[in-house]
């Protein structure tokens, strides 16, 4: 409830939107109000459970499954789980405009480059018109899709977001939780 108020609507930033109303950027609760009911809005028009579940099924079978069949003892497959979310996430909000693979290891890069930059941007050291690193980079691979795919101008900042926001953080979460599950075996039933 306390995040449907307008006053949760707005986001502190220190730089200039780089993606065109991505919601965690923009300052104003009035100006963000608009723009959440209309992000909000688009997948639930847009998006299909069943496509979003093939969609991570193949990336999970392409990226990870190889790896887990492995013999060999190895470390979480982090990257590969990050690999297959970055990959479910584009087909499910690009369609059959998902990234290819080279673009997807571009955006993957950038994305990691922007999310890391938060001393400088979020602190207020930049000028404010500086793009943080990476922006530039994730706004020509995504919108280079999206006018592949005829979608909506709104997917460039849901991709970002589902990229800052998820697949960067997704692998690290799973990651999380195994170890828990295996450091309390009578949990795993539950």
């Amino acid at each position: 409830k306390v995040y449907e108020l307008p006053q949760c609507a707005g986001r502190p930033a220190s730089f200039k939107d780089p993606f065109g109303d991505f919601l965690f950027l923009v300052r104003d609760p009035k100006d963000a109000q608009p723009l959440r009911e209309k992000q909000k809005a688009w997948p639930e028009k847009n998006l299909d459970a069943k496509k979003i579940q093939e969609a991570a099924k193949s990336a999970l079978e392409k990226h990870v499954w190889p790896v887990l069949d492995s013999q060999e003892l190895q470390a979480f497959p982090e990257e590969a789980l990050r690999v297959a979310t970055y990959a479910a996430v584009s087909t499910a909000l690009l369609g059959t405009a998902q990234l290819a693979e080279g673009e997807l290891e571009r955006l993957m890069a950038a994305t990691r480059e922007y999310s890391e930059m938060r001393v400088k941007g979020k602190f207020g050291r930049g000028s404010g018109d500086d793009l943080p690193p990476g922006a530039a980079e994730i706004k020509e691979i995504v919108e280079a899709a999206i006018a592949r795919s005829n979608r909506d101008d709104v997917v460039l900042p849901l991709m970002v977001a589902a990229s800052v926001g998820g697949a960067e953080i997704f692998p690290t979460l799973l990651h999380w939780m195994l170890i828990f599950f295996a450091s309390h075996p009578t949990e795993q039933a539950a």
